[in-house]
């Protein structure tokens, strides 16, 4: 697969990083970059070549001075994958990642474009390790097998014309927590690989300081 287009969900309100200022404008301290200039370096870095679509605000796109091809996000994060999907007019597969995500891996996405070629989506995951109950009103109702569970990451990978038939059927009264779920609604061939642990979320002031560590292991990010 050759044309790989990011389409780099940044449309969040970071409600919980507690700010009040988007989560994607903050310093990593050992790179001295900002979130969003980080994960745009890893892309860069990793697929030279590929396409990079940015889903955000105005207001966000303006203050990041991000100057590439860019949509309007939406109000819940399916609404912004699917403006970013249906704004791609051609790919061989669209690569669907949190901004906020800057450690992402050559060796995970190159995985993952394998595990492409034989299936229509496919994500890393993160297995379960915690004992995981289903409760209604305080009541267990079901202890899961953890052994089948897994925490999912991003980049989610989509086959082009898998996503688009998957993002233009949704159901908009349904709430998809992930992108994966889209193409499970349509009952596509979705796979989870194993993900990596350094490739965490920014969600709170507290994950500077790890991402920090991380950068410290990475200067390459800084540029």
């Amino acid at each position: 697969m050759n044309d790989i287009v990011w389409i780099l969900l940044a449309a969040g309100n970071s409600a919980r990083f507690g700010k009040g200022s988007s989560k994607l404008l903050e310093t990593i301290p050992s790179l001295n970059a900002k979130v969003i200039d980080v994960t745009l370096s890893a892309i860069n870095q990793i697929l030279p070549d590929s396409r990079i679509l940015l889903v955000s605000s105005e207001e966000f796109r303006d203050e990041s001075g991000y100057v590439g091809e860019w949509v309007q996000g939406g109000d819940k994060r399916q609404d912004s994958a699917r403006n970013g999907v249906l704004a791609v007019d051609h790919a061989d597969a669209v690569l669907i990642h949190d901004a906020a995500r800057p450690f992402i891996s050559s060796t995970l996405v190159h995985s993952l474009l394998s595990k492409l070629e034989s299936c229509d989506a496919v994500a890393p995951g993160i297995r379960v390790t915690d004992t995981i109950k289903r409760v209604i009103d305080t009541k267990v109702v079901e202890t899961l097998d953890r052994n089948h569970l897994f925490r999912l990451q991003t980049p989610q990978v989509i086959k082009y014309d898998v996503a688009v038939k998957a993002f233009t059927s949704l159901n908009p009264s349904q709430t998809y927590t992930d992108d994966l779920a889209v193409v499970e609604a349509m009952g596509g061939d979705v796979h989870i690989i194993e993900g990596d642990t350094a490739n965490i979320k920014i969600t709170h002031q507290s994950d500077i300081t790890i991402a920090s560590q991380l950068g410290s292991e990475r200067p390459s990010l800084s540029q």
